[in-house]
């Protein structure tokens, strides 16, 4: 696993219209393109703006590749993405998106979370899992990965106690 730095031009067709700085906390492939939640900063003030099914071919070919966007900055005609991927996703990312490294290191090198783990515990994140009360249930989260409700169970378990390790340790 490692974590990527890219930057890509700010395509034309990209949801930053206004002028600001554009933050996507979280960003999914939806049915139709993507789906994100955005954290706008203008210098007067500061909206979160949720993006459901916008057809960007940029996002949709880094989450094709097999990678994770985990945050993207769009200011100044250009984007930066924060994105974690195996080392096979990260070669089909740079054969299918002109984008320049800015950094590439290891992914939670002390905890040695694998991208299963890493996988699982984020979309529990997302999808509510952690919530109080629960937004999805185990059995839910585990029919939308493709995996049984007892594979998740301890896949969870192992990745947030890597996390929670390294953590710690760090």
């Amino acid at each position: 696993m490692i974590r990527l730095k890219i930057e890509t031009e700010k395509p034309r067709y990209c949801v930053a219209k206004e002028r600001g700085i554009y933050v996507v906390r979280h960003i999914v492939r939806g049915r139709k393109g993507i789906r994100a939640l955005i954290d706008l900063k203008k210098p007067s003030e500061r909206t979160v703006v949720f993006v459901d099914e916008h057809p960007c071919p940029l996002a949709v070919k880094i989450l094709d590749s097999g990678c994770i966007v985990t945050s993207a900055e769009v200011s100044d005609g250009r984007v930066v993405w924060n994105i974690v991927c195996s080392e096979e996703s990260s070669v089909k990312l740079m054969n299918s998106v002109k984008c320049k490294i800015i950094e590439k290191r290891p992914f939670l090198q002390a905890g040695n979370v694998t991208y299963k783990e890493y996988v699982a515990v984020k979309k529990a994140l997302e999808y509510g899992f952690f919530d109080n009360p629960r937004k999805v249930k185990l059995e839910s989260l585990a029919e939308e990965l493709g995996v049984s409700k007892s594979t998740l169970s301890s896949c969870l378990r192992r990745g947030l106690k890597k996390i929670l390790e390294a953590y710690f340790e760090g």
